[in-house]
């Protein structure tokens, strides 16, 4: 009988491990990422969300700061806070290192910490969404909690090398806190954006709220009011002011996203 089954599996293509071989172990990141990206819109509604446009306001030591963010795959990003002073604009277009201009004055590059920061922020793309041709290292943590809520967390380590902690919804599967250390003053301090009130744009479901927390102190809250999803965006929005602008390091282009 046993010869039979054998046989009959071979027929089939099937044919049983042998009884000492244990199975692949599991990727637990990889299984999760994959389970929020589902539930956030999927693959496809992911690789066909180009760019965005998006309009709100931030609220920061009781002052609101309006704003508008253009934004494309894969590293183009462009935020103008506006106000009657003639507001700020940041910019990027992912070759080069960011630039900035306050009240209309000539574009200077950033700070290296704000430059690393907004190179961060212009990634496109959500970490679950094709992250290991993105340079993206995922590593299962454990369960975690938020507010009385299960998590599970994964560490993030990107092209760059920095390092996060993400926290993804046990019950809603949604990708709800990224944490990341950074030292100030000889001490560790976790600087922590949360993302709430999940709408859909285009098929993907993005937050609406996106809070940001230094340790345990709310330090801004961010609504966006509206969204367009694949607005025409000229590249005139995110180049340089010069045509010898300096290039980020650490850049790769790689595959179009």
């Amino acid at each position: 009988m046993l010869r039979a089954l054998v046989c009959l599996f071979a027929l089939l293509g099937v044919v049983p491990a042998p009884a000492d071989e244990a199975p692949p172990p599991r990727d637990l990141a990889a299984e999760i990422a994959d389970i929020s990206l589902s539930f956030a819109g999927g693959r496809d509604a992911h690789a066909a969300l180009r760019g965005l446009r998006a309009q709100g306001y931030t609220l920061v030591a009781g002052q609101r700061v309006d704003f508008v963010l253009h934004a494309a795959r894969p590293d183009l990003l462009r935020v103008e806070t506006l106000d009657a002073t003639g507001g700020l604009v940041r910019a990027t277009d992912g070759v080069h290192l960011p630039w900035c201009s306050l009240a209309g004055a000539a574009p200077v590059r950033m700070s290296d910490e704000d430059a690393r920061d907004f190179m961060a922020e212009a990634d496109f793309d959500s970490p679950f969404y094709e992250p290991a041709r993105r340079g993206l290292t995922l590593t299962h943590l454990g369960a975690g909690e938020l507010a009385g809520r299960p998590t599970q967390k994964l560490r993030l380590v990107d092209r760059a090398g920095q390092v996060s902690v993400l926290h993804v919804d046990d019950e809603t599967r949604m990708l709800v806190r990224r944490e990341i250390t950074r030292q100030a003053g000889g001490r560790d301090h976790v600087i922590a954006t949360a993302f709430d009130e999940f709408e859909p744009c285009a098929g993907v479901r993005l937050p609406r709220v996106i809070r940001t927390y230094v340790n345990t102190r709310l330090a801004n809250e961010t609504r966006i009011t509206a969204l367009e999803a694949n607005p025409a965006l000229p590249a005139s929005l995110f180049l340089p002011p010069a045509a010898d602008w300096p290039t980020r390091p650490l850049f790769s282009s790689g595959a179009p996203r």
